[in-house]
């Protein structure tokens, strides 16, 4: 027994010395007789005790399962990459909301400052906003422009003059505008003017020019193309003769003159000598019924005299007007008159844009009401107006 025990020891201190620190994987055990063996020095591991040793080495190196620390740690990482991600998507998001409310921020200054807005077309109205408009602007609910009245009562004038560029309306396809010069009509029911009609016909902007004496309505003259430049002039010739003259410049270089000579009596004279206009005005039918008012964008006016004289003369009183409808949104307004005294603009503002404080009038139709413009056959587009003047296309 103790023999045995012997050969036990030595092939488990043999393999010990072959496998280092390994588990020992084989060793002599017998149930046979026991044999004497005679003691032998130490057997050097053979190569198979060698490949054996390696390959146990080899499970060693990745077979090792990873400890609840060194997941735990992992966990702990992932969570925190996944943290900084979430933080860096959020400073994103309020680098862009901050971008937002600056350029909101500057909306709302650019509204509160006309002058560094654009002029709104008509046509696309949807934002609510203060104009800021010419001293003293009265409101009207059908004229946008100037008004000039004698400063002495025992005055009156006799002509009147104005150009202007025909618009090109956009809108509502039963829009129209109309852009004149006149005599009375303010303070008197006695209104004497020439003009141009801007309104659709077969989807088309088609302008007319037109010369009136109220009461009665509009009557044509001549259609001419958009863009034309009109010269007009209305002014006393001899007697009770009164000469309304345009000339038409047309884009294409073409120029028409026409004068249409008017009698009247001593007192529609007197009646149209207390003030002279330069208008853009939302026209009516025969029952003052104002049709829907189209975008005529910006219209320039110029050569805007009385009795020979500048706008601004230091014999006239001056009214700036600005078209407002029922609520107080103003649909036209005009600017300050230049420096020479003889030019000024109208133009088409937003829906929802009200008076400024300096608009002296107050808003709606409480302010100026100018007469009337009756415009005849506009439901039935471009008919004659009144007898003898037909339609010329150039």
């Amino acid at each position: 027994m103790k023999k045995r025990l012997l050969m036990f020891q030595a092939a488990s201190v043999a393999l010990c010395v072959g496998f280092g620190t390994y588990t020992v994987v084989n060793h002599v055990t017998s149930a046979q007789p026991s044999v004497q063996a005679p003691v032998q020095a130490p057997v050097q591991p053979s190569n198979t005790v060698n490949a054996l040793a390696n390959h146990f080495a080899s499970w060693h190196s990745y077979d090792v399962p990873q400890s609840d620390a060194q997941i735990q740690e992992q966990l702990q990482q992932q969570i925190q990459q996944q943290e900084q991600q979430i933080q860096q998507e959020v400073e994103r998001w309020q680098q862009q909301v901050n971008q937002l409310q600056q350029q909101a921020e500057s909306g709302q200054q650019q509204q509160t400052n006309p002058q560094s807005q654009p002029d709104a077309q008509q046509g696309n109205q949807s934002t609510s906003s203060a104009v800021s408009l010419p001293a003293n602007t009265q409101a009207s609910g059908n004229w946008a422009g100037y008004i000039a009245s004698p400063a002495s009562r025992s005055d009156s004038y006799t002509s009147v003059t104005g150009s202007w560029t025909v618009p090109n309306i956009t809108g509502s396809q039963d829009g129209v505008a109309a852009q004149w010069i006149g005599l009375g009509g303010v303070s008197s029911n006695d209104l004497l003017q020439m003009g141009t009609i801007e309104q659709f016909v077969n989807g088309q902007a088609v302008a007319n020019v037109f010369w009136e004496k109220l009461p009665a309505s509009a009557q044509n003259i001549m259609t001419v193309p958009i863009g034309s430049t009109i010269n007009a002039s209305i002014s006393k010739a001899t007697g009770s003769t009164w000469n309304i003259t345009f000339t038409a410049h047309t884009p294409a270089g073409q120029t028409e003159t026409k004068t249409i000579l008017v009698t009247l009596n001593t007192s529609y004279a007197r009646g149209i000598g207390t003030s002279a206009e330069w208008i853009s005005e939302d026209p009516s039918d025969e029952n003052n019924n104002l049709y829907p008012l189209a975008d005529m964008g910006t219209v320039s006016y110029a050569s805007t005299t009385v009795d020979g004289q500048p706008l601004n003369a230091a014999g006239n009183q001056i009214q700036p007007v600005a078209l407002v409808d029922n609520g107080g949104n103003v649909l036209i307004a005009p600017s300050a008159l230049g420096t020479d005294g003889t030019s000024f603009s109208t133009a088409s503002v937003s829906a929802g844009t009200t008076l400024s404080g300096q608009a002296g009038q107050g808003s709606g139709r409480s302010g100026h009401h100018g007469r009337y413009h009756h415009l005849g056959g506009h439901s039935s587009g471009f008919t004659d107006f009144g007898s003898g003047y037909g339609f010329s296309r150039w």
